[in-house]
């Protein structure tokens, strides 16, 4: 419905419910602009530092999660999951605070400490935002990609070892291969999903009129002046679809040869540990290089700022003018309306999105439905 009414649209100019002819109109202005041209090279360059970011951190992370003994493993997986309940526009917000080039609170502190004139991070870039997402992003891709490396079975890898194979080559020969098709999955996935994502885009973007596709199509539908020309972004939203159906495309022909990619065996499956002895704690650092700038500096950041009326580098002298103010109106601002939305919201949000998973994974996985395939297409589009 949603596809079939913006293809509709992007043949029509004017405001929806008035008449008005199709024409192609729209398509000629977006890809004869140099500045739509510009918006998805920002659009690429957002999706592949978004997926740069993720794989940097989810393939360790889910390698010393789901096979070596890092101590503490719930732990670590409890926190992942609590960094994904932080909405993305909030750790955008708390971002703002900490590296705003002027009231940042570490770009701050830099300029005393070195005695800088001009801030030296500037959190209003494209590369900012790709690893801001990325960060934002990892947690689910760890849960997505942690299943893959439980369910491998050990025996190939063993059997390289005793031959003599190292484990950077194993790791290079053996595991990754064997990961390819929940990698590849993964990395479609969430580049398809940055490049679609709205909120952190935005919010870091916008002040720096660093447009993406997405908040192209938002100024398009609300400008500043004038109408909202809703048959150039549902244009602009059709050429994106198109991109993400040419990854859909790349990813099914991957799947095809998943045969060539069996991680798990019958009878004899196994699966083993690797103790990571003197690396423990080399390993316990990474887990923590990413918990510190994902959840640890926005969750303080947010907790710091809700304290004062006006934000405060953090000091033992602001201490004092802290207060409790912004909580305890936090009821009379909202009251019991918007706390039974959002549960409503949550319960009904998730109880719809798995029972049609189930379904549609049924029949895909274990059924003989001839239009299976074309089912998972249209399941991965929205």
């Amino acid at each position: 419905g949603p596809i079939l009414t913006a293809l509709w649209f992007s043949f029509r100019t004017g405001l929806p419910g008035f008449p008005s002819p199709y024409t192609l109109k729209n398509y000629v202005d977006v890809l004869g602009s140099s500045k739509v041209y510009g918006v998805f090279l920002n659009t690429l360059g957002l999706g592949v530092g978004t997926m740069i970011t993720v794989m940097f951190f989810a393939v360790p992370l889910s390698w010393l999660l789901a096979r070596t003994d890092l101590p503490a493993k719930s732990l670590w997986l409890t926190v992942l999951s609590v960094e994904i309940l932080i909405p993305g526009f909030l750790k955008a917000f708390a971002w703002i605070l900490l590296l705003n080039p002027r009231t940042g609170i570490i770009n701050v502190v830099l300029m005393g400490l070195l005695g800088l004139e001009r801030a030296p991070i500037n959190i209003y870039t494209l590369p900012a935002i790709s690893f801001i997402q990325g960060l934002s992003l990892t947690p689910p891709a760890v849960f997505m990609i942690v299943t893959t490396f439980r369910a491998m079975d050990i025996s190939l890898e063993e059997s390289a070892r005793v031959h003599g194979m190292r484990y950077g080559a194993i790791a290079r020969r053996i595991t990754l291969p064997l990961m390819m098709p929940a990698l590849v999955a993964a990395l479609l996935y969430y580049f398809v999903t940055a490049i679609e994502t709205f909120e952190i885009p935005a919010i870091l973007g916008l002040p720096s009129r660093i447009f993406v596709v997405t908040t192209l199509i938002y100024e398009s539908t609300q400008p500043d002046a004038g109408l909202p020309n809703y048959g150039g972004a549902s244009s602009i939203g059709m050429l994106l679809s198109a991109f993400s159906t040419a990854g859909l495309y790349f990813y099914f022909r991957t799947l095809r040869r998943a045969n060539q990619y069996a991680v798990i065996t019958g009878k004899g499956y196994r699966t083993r540990e690797i103790a990571l002895g003197k690396w423990k704690w080399v390993g316990m650092a990474f887990a923590l290089s990413y918990l510190l700038p994902a959840l640890v500096l926005p969750f303080l950041t947010l907790v710091w700022a809700s304290l004062f009326r006006y934000l405060q580098a953090p000091s033992l002298k602001a201490l004092p003018l802290a207060s409790l103010d912004a909580y305890t109106k936090i009821w009379d601002a909202a009251g019991p309306t918007v706390l039974m939305n959002t549960a409503l919201l949550m319960a009904i949000t998730a109880t719809l999105v798995m029972s049609l998973s189930v379904l549609i994974s049924w029949v895909v996985i274990r059924s003989s439905f001839r239009w299976k395939k074309m089912l998972d297409m249209a399941a991965f589009l929205p």
